[in-house]
Formats: structure tokens, C-alpha cells, sequence
């Protein structure tokens, strides 16, 4: 399995976003060590931060502001306020159920791991979405 194989899985798991709930992309910013595929409704963002070199997969909710995503990764926060939180964060904040909860600590050794964890993140922001939006 490849980069573009996790990526391509990756775009397929989160198409839903597009074709029922009404976001634009992804727009796909593709580095050395990490691709990022970041879908837009609104004030709202989803990213996908696929990281190559840590072989791991980060699912992120971002508070946009007039359309415009944070910078960097110091755009965790904004006016000291969250505008970027994880999506398993915030589901064990709410205490929402899911049906594909994402196991933690383990960390993914392959490609394909990462692909089924990026399935299973999509299947949860399908859970949780409609609250969200």
C-alpha cells in the first residue's frame, strides 16, 4: 500500500461530506512528511492530516473564520479560544455514543492501519456530524 493508496481511501471515506453535507473539497496540500486533505462548509473545516513519517492519522474539527483556516499548528487556538479540537476529543467530551469508537494508544504500524483508522474516524464524524453542523 502506498501514499496515494491512503490518501485515495481517505478522500473516498470522507467523500459524504461533499455529496450530502454540503462541504467543498478536499483541498489537498501534499508535503514530504504529511498530506493534509481539509474539506470547507461554511465557518466550519474538517482536515485530515495524514502523516507519513509518524505513519498516524489526526481527524480535526476547525473553527474557521470568514471561510479562512488558522495557520500552522499553532492554529490550535485564536483569540484565546479552541478553534481546532479532535474528533475523538470532542466526542468523549460530550460523552456522545458512536458506533465505531476509534481505539486509543495503539499506535498504527502501517499504511493499512492507518487507512482502517481513517474509516473508522469517518464512520464517527457520520455518527456526529448533524450535531456539529
Amino acid at each position: 500500500m502506498t501514499k496515494q493508496d491512503v490518501t485515495q481511501a481517505a478522500q473516498e471515506a470522507f467523500g459524504f461530506l461533499v455529496s450530502e453535507k454540503g462541504f467543498v473539497g478536499p483541498e489537498c496540500d501534499d508535503q514530504r512528511f504529511w498530506t493534509k486533505l481539509k474539506y470547507t462548509n461554511g465557518n466550519m473545516g474538517i482536515e485530515a492530516e495524514l502523516d507519513w513519517h509518524e505513519c498516524w492519522a489526526f481527524l480535526l474539527l476547525v473553527r474557521l473564520e470568514n471561510g479562512v483556516w488558522p495557520k500552522g499548528y499553532v492554529g490550535y487556538f485564536r483569540d484565546g479560544k479552541a478553534c481546532r479540537v479532535h474528533l475523538g476529543t470532542l466526542i468523549r467530551h460530550c460523552s456522545w455514543p458512536v458506533s465505531f469508537p476509534r481505539p486509543g494508544g495503539a499506535h498504527p504500524a502501517s499504511f493499512q492501519q492507518m487507512t482502517t483508522e481513517l474509516r473508522t474516524d469517518a464512520e464517527m464524524l457520520r455518527e456526529v456530524i448533524d450535531r456539529i453542523l
